[in-house]
């Protein structure tokens, strides 16, 4: 879409003259900012540094909550490797027994919105905590993951190709690192979503809560990281 039919669809929008005056690339964020598709920082960082080296699984894993069903048969096979791989982290996250309890623990800061902050608040321990598991500085990590993503946007639907753009102007990987970048992040969130004023309590109360995180992350992350060498092991014996 270029700038001029940018302009006529939101003409046909009745949207403020103001907004004009932004690039077409903003126009459409604050489009989908305003209905129910959310432009925001989750658990990226565990899914990404769990693709290995590999481009398209990272690519795959970037698509994994936008590709529904049995959509992911569409892509080719090592993205839906990638896709199906970040499926597989999800689901194991939401059964482990660490992350049960530390949703419980969240529950009565955050409701509904405790397995958000879950997925949020483990990237931001395993973001300060960086070095423990890898020699690449988390810097780096995010640039070289901002150009592998970027080589593959040709495979990705307009949605995508605007969170990748935003990931990459907020460095979202980088500030998950720092207290206050999480916070930014949680409130960032909490603005987008309905009933999102629970995920304020998180926020104001992040130094109490990373404790369990830590905690919940200790259980947790190495027995995902060995089931997930086992499941990339089992993708590349079967493509």
């Amino acid at each position: 879409m270029c700038k001029k039919q940018c302009c006529n669809y939101f003409s046909q929008k009745r949207v403020k003259a103001d907004i004009y005056e932004t690039t077409c690339l903003d126009l459409l964020i604050k489009s989908w900012l305003k209905t129910k598709t959310y432009i925001h920082p989750l658990n990226y960082l565990a899914h990404f540094y769990l693709s290995g080296n590999d481009e398209e699984l990272l690519a795959g894993q970037f698509l994994g909550d936008i590709v529904k069903g049995r959509d992911y048969e569409n892509y080719p096979p090592l993205i839906r490797a990638g896709i199906l791989l970040h499926r597989f982290i999800d689901s194991e996250t939401e059964s482990h027994f660490a992350c049960r309890e530390f949703r419980a623990t969240l529950r009565p800061y955050c409701g509904l919105h405790s397995p958000i902050a879950v997925d949020m608040l483990l990237d931001h321990v395993f973001a300060s905590r960086w070095n423990e598991y890898s020699e690449i500085a988390l810097h780096d990590f995010a640039e070289k993951t901002y150009m592998r993503l970027s080589n593959k946007v040709s495979l990705y639907p307009e949605k995508t190709r605007i969170v990748l753009h935003y990931m990459k102007e907020h460095n979202w990987l980088l500030s998950y690192a720092s207290t206050e970048g999480m916070k930014r992040c949680i409130r960032g969130l909490a603005k987008r979503v309905r009933g999102g004023s629970a995920l304020e309590k998180a926020a104001d109360n992040l130094e109490t809560l990373v404790v369990p995180a830590r905690s919940c992350f200790e259980s947790y992350f190495p027995h995902l990281v060995t089931a997930c060498t086992d499941k990339i092991n089992i993708f590349a014996h079967s493509n």
